[in-house]
């Protein structure tokens, strides 16, 4: 028998001064290249996402006809 094993990680956005509510007000002015770089990264191995109920009814509005590195991600992912 052939036993799978996955990982499960999480993945917060989090300001410098430790405020995690509503993360729009404060990554994207700081969100560059680098820190592309590393969210690609980590994302990358990813297979599956798991989200909440209000998160997946907010995106599902806004990702399905987005054409951008992450629309490229989130939409196919299981």
């Amino acid at each position: 028998m052939t036993q799978l094993s996955r990982r499960t990680t999480a993945h917060l956005f989090c300001s410098v001064n430790g405020v995690v509510e509503n993360p729009n007000l404060f990554q994207f002015d700081a969100f560059g290249p680098e820190e592309g770089a590393m969210m690609t990264a980590a994302i990358a191995p990813v297979t599956d996402v798991v989200i909440g109920r209000k998160l997946w009814h907010e995106w599902s509005q806004y990702w399905p006809g987005a054409e951008d590195p992450f629309g490229a991600f989130i939409n196919p992912v299981r």
